[in-house]
């Protein structure tokens, strides 16, 4: 598979991408690529994701080494519009790990709220009511821990998380 970022930050710049879901226009050092806090325009996350098959939420991943599976997830753009949706969303994950803790082809809430402009994330809480699913979310260690975004509630034991600099990081893939 080929990926293409459209967005990366640290823990300690969340405080940024937190209230931006994927839908709003938010470019940040598009021209001038930062690890540390860069977004695409909507207009180029729009024109990607026509194209892509899949997206993924990786941490601290970094350009000289292979993509880290610890803190992970993707799913197919068939399952979830990343640039349209604006509620919560049960979802099919090809393959989710987060803290060690792994599954394939499990349902998750995928969670980018318009009312209150909630970055997307996975919400530990919700799984359970809009999909309506028992199981707990490999990986959850509090209740309504977010993943992969927006991080109101966060876990140490998550690599996104787990320091200032950890980094949260979106592609969009085919």
């Amino acid at each position: 598979m080929a990926w293409t970022l459209v967005e990366s930050f640290t823990f300690s710049k969340n405080n940024i991408f937190n209230k931006k879901p994927f839908y709003k226009d938010y470019a940040v050092n598009e021209a001038t690529f930062n690890w540390i806090s860069f977004r695409l325009s909507l207009s180029r996350m729009t024109n990607l994701i026509k194209h892509s098959t899949h997206f993924r939420a990786t941490c601290n991943d970094s350009p000289s080494s292979s993509t880290n599976y610890t803190d992970y997830f993707r799913a197919k753009t068939s399952e979830l519009n990343l640039m349209t949706m604006k509620t919560s969303q049960c979802f099919v994950a090809e393959y989710f790990s987060v803290a060690g803790a792994s599954c394939s082809n499990c349902k998750f809430t995928f969670y980018q709220n318009s009312f209150f402009s909630y970055h997307p994330h996975i919400d530990c809480f919700y799984r359970t009511i809009a999909c309506r699913a028992a199981i707990s979310i490999p990986g959850c260690t509090l209740l309504g821990q977010d993943l992969f975004g927006f991080y109101s509630i966060y876990s140490v034991k998550h690599g996104c998380t787990a320091s200032p600099s950890g980094s949260t990081k979106w592609w969009f893939g085919s």
